[in-house]
């Protein structure tokens, strides 16, 4: 299937309507840029835009230097099993009873699709948007259907503070969070839709988060972030109005205490890198692996246009690429995700594009690095 009748349904999905496995315990971000999957999602200190910093670190709010409305931030991504065995069939994709029987007739097939769109507005101290997002993944299973989906709507707002001249920043985000979820196995003529029968309803998330940036080479910083305060509850209702038959509420997600580092050596006049690591989970609520909760990100961008990405997350490597201009950024990753509920047993291999363009106030990102 060419490439453009790819785009148009993938983006069919985002309107129509995370992680899984093994990851899936450790409920981090929602939002997951391509430029932080490529990086291995070691992206905690390094959450500079405000989408980023709404859902990773909100205390980077507080390093943004001019207004920004991002009027596009989009999305689209497929696995390998989506991409390889494209074909004139996979327009029934969006529908899952109408996709049941091209995926009954193909043993170990599972592909799997989805998207998000971020529309959001931010200055230095302050951002708020509205994340929609939709991913889907069926298989054939033992002559069964199995499928995988989560829908969430997300409002998100966050507020931080500098603090001695902007070494010390602290910051705090809530999102509402509006989810529809499932993971179901049934027969063939039991296919109804991507989110029937599933767990749905919504919930206020809360974030805060400490930014030490040391002045000294290289710019060291250390970054600690409690997620889900007091833990995020999930009720019955809200908007996520995709889901029919209901069976339940979402499982609540426990608090968790994220740390992560980041360095910014200068390679040369016009080559600059990035390096960072981070550590979810330090408290041990979700009882995950330890290589699950551990990544590493390195990035170099030559002379602030081309972004080069490479790093390590969740058991598996990851790469990626980045264009920036003047106002748009265009973003590339391949990385992994495990389907199964242990390390290294069933590989998911993924690719993003992401496509952002912002309206600001004040010197372009080039011209404030110069």
């Amino acid at each position: 299937m060419g490439t453009w009748k790819a785009s148009v349904l993938l983006t069919f999905l985002v309107m129509e309507s995370t992680t899984w496995g093994a990851g899936d315990n450790l409920k981090g971000p929602a939002y997951h840029p391509a430029r932080a999957l490529a990086m291995g999602d070691a992206y905690i200190a390094q959450a500079d835009d405000g989408a980023s910093a709404l859902m990773y670190n909100p205390a980077m709010l507080g390093k943004l230097r001019r207004f920004e409305f991002e009027m596009e931030n989009i999305q689209l991504e497929a696995n390998s099993d989506f991409v390889e065995r494209a074909s004139t069939k996979m327009v029934t994709f969006p529908s899952l009873a109408a996709f049941a029987p091209t995926l009954a007739g193909r043993s170990f097939w599972a592909p799997g699709a989805g998207g998000s769109y971020f529309p959001n507005v931010s200055t230095r101290g302050f951002g708020a948007g509205v994340l929609f997002q939709s991913r889907v993944w069926g298989q054939n299973k033992n002559g069964t259907l199995r499928y995988r989906s989560t829908f969430q709507m997300i409002p998100t707002a966050g507020v931080a503070l500098r603090l001695a001249s902007g070494v010390v920043k602290v910051g705090y985000s809530f999102q509402w969070i509006n989810k529809a979820q499932g993971d179901q196995t049934v027969g063939w003529s039991e296919a109804q839709g991507w989110f029937d029968r599933v767990n749905s309803g919504h919930a206020f998330s809360h974030t805060g988060a400490f930014s030490l940036n040391i002045p000294r080479t290289y710019l060291p910083s250390i970054n600690i972030v409690a997620r889900n305060i007091g833990g995020t509850k999930y009720k019955s209702g809200g908007l996520a109005v995709v889901a029919t038959n209901v069976t339940g509420q979402p499982e609540t997600d426990p608090m968790m205490i994220d740390v992560g580092l980041g360095i910014g050596p200068r390679l040369s006049g016009s080559v600059t890198s990035t390096i960072n690591l981070d550590y979810r989970d330090v408290t041990a609520q979700t009882g995950v692996f330890l290589l699950t909760k551990a990544s590493a990100g390195l990035e170099l961008a030559i002379n602030q246009t081309v972004y080069l990405r490479a790093g390590y997350g969740a058991g598996y490597p990851s790469a990626g690429l980045g264009i920036h201009g003047h106002s748009g950024r265009l973003s590339f990753a391949w990385w992994s995700e495990e389907l199964s509920t242990s390390i290294w047993s069933e590989r998911d291999n993924r690719f993003m594009v992401q496509y952002q363009f912002k309206i600001y106030s004040g010197k372009s990102e080039k011209k404030r690095n110069e």
